[in-house]
């Protein structure tokens, strides 16, 4: 019996002691949803004072239709930039190429037309070339870093088209001709995303 009473009394003292202990706090509570999307992008930017024509590609992993995480790629269209050094052969020119990590934010992605923020952290290079032939000149190698702002449109369920404006921020360039602030530079263009968001 006195077994048996101290069980309750030990249960009426401790069980409301376990019942307040609180619901341990995480970034995404409930039901985490996923998604996918891969995506195209064309668009401008600016290197060593010239607009150049950019392209690329992106893969995303999206969770609960807000957050995203991925990667990027970007890239000059042709031999559009003129190099800033010269050669008697012929002219020199340069391509630039930069990727890597991409992390995002969209609010209210499930409304028409809705708006995030994202940022790529990753490496490029920039390389001198004959623009009449495929023999590299120079070759260098830098970090890069870009933060952007977007609007988007919801197409269809499957399809989305968005705008971004960002600034590309780079280090560590130690080209003939060039310094990290010459590659410094606003970029702009559209993001044709496909995928289950």
């Amino acid at each position: 019996m006195k077994r048996f009473l101290g069980i309750i009394l030990l249960s009426v003292v401790f069980l409301p002691l376990a019942a307040q202990e609180k619901e341990e706090e995480t970034l995404f509570s409930g039901k985490v949803d996923y998604g996918w999307a891969i995506g195209s992008y064309a668009g401008l930017s600016i290197f060593d004072d010239q607009i150049s024509i950019m392209d690329g590609f992106r893969v995303e992993w999206i969770i609960n239709k807000n957050w995203f995480v991925g990667w990027q790629s970007y890239e000059t269209l042709g031999s559009d930039l003129d190099a800033p050094i010269s050669s008697e052969e012929e002219e020199i020119t340069m391509d630039i190429k930069y990727r890597g990590l991409l992390v995002g934010r969209m609010f209210k992605s499930e409304k028409l037309i809705h708006w995030g923020l994202e940022g790529l952290v990753g490496w490029g290079s920039v390389d001198y070339h004959l623009k009449n032939g495929d023999r590299e000149w120079k070759e260098d190698y830098f970090f890069a870093a870009q933060p952007s702002v977007f609007a988007e449109v919801n197409i269809v369920t499957w399809f989305r088209v968005r705008g971004s404006a960002g600034y590309r921020f780079v280090q560590g360039v130690t080209m003939e001709g060039l310094d990290n602030y010459d590659l410094w530079g606003p970029v702009g263009g559209f993001i044709f995303r496909f995928g289950r968001f």
